[in-house]
């Protein structure tokens, strides 16, 4: 064997080593379980939102999430899932006369592609797809309320950067729990949704029987995709 062949070799297997060493001492993947809240800003960008923002079309978001590692597809690599919930809520109005509200509630399955960088840092990318339900209101102001809601497809697609503590917790025996923290920047997409609104019907079943039927009134084709910012804070173990 050449000695140049024999230094690629060698140099080769100290990579692999040292990759291998990598992935192993990483705090992220000592413990496959994760649980967390999220909170971050969404951009909305079609006009369609602007009824349902009374000062800009960002909006605020917060939500859930439990997440598991799935396989080590390398000495650096890890795919994992994600099952979350995210939550965006915003009010306007309507010509100074009628208040809105929208209420979006998502739910969503998820895939987790992670580098093992350094022992505390690690990049991500995310990819999810779900629905929404969107909950829409409007008021005269008067008493008079006019409510409804559609669902609608949802997938977001973003990437990130995970901070994982060490072994904070050895003292109480937790030897796999860590603190993370993580900051991710993407796209949401749900689908073009026609929203119509109606009044409710009353609580009390003999009134509701006895009401004059009304019909219900569109608000048009709402567009809510928008980039989003999403901050999360939990734990792996």
């Amino acid at each position: 064997m050449s000695p140049r062949l024999a230094s690629s070799l060698v140099f080769a297997a100290a990579t692999l080593a040292g990759s291998a060493a990598l992935a192993q001492t990483s705090n992220a993947a000592h413990s496959p379980w994760s649980f967390g809240a999220e909170v971050g800003p969404a951009w909305h960008h079609d006009g369609s939102y602007l009824p349902f923002a009374r000062k800009s079309p960002t909006t605020p978001a917060a939500g859930l999430f439990v997440g598991r590692d799935l396989a080590h597809l390398g000495p650096r690599l890890t795919l994992g899932a994600e099952l979350g919930w995210r939550s965006e809520s915003t009010d306007g109005n309507v010509r100074q006369a009628f208040a809105t509200t929208l209420v979006t509630n998502s739910a969503q399955a998820a895939l987790t592609l992670r580098v093992e960088l350094l022992s505390w840092l690690t990049p991500y990318a995310r990819f999810a797809g779900g629905a929404s339900y969107l909950d829409a209101s409007v008021s005269d102001g008067d008493g008079g309320t006019l409510t409804g809601g559609a669902w609608a497809p949802y997938g977001a697609a973003g990437a990130g950067v995970m901070l994982t503590s060490g072994r904070w917790f050895d003292g109480i025996g937790a030897h796999t729990l860590r603190v993370a923290v993580s900051v991710e920047g993407g796209y949401q997409y749900v689908a073009p949704t026609a929203i119509a609104v109606s009044q409710p019907a009353p609580a009390d079943e003999r009134a509701a029987s006895d009401r004059i039927a009304s019909q219900s009134t569109s608000l048009g084709t709402l567009d809510p995709s928008a980039a989003y910012l999403r901050v999360t804070v939990g734990f792996r173990f």
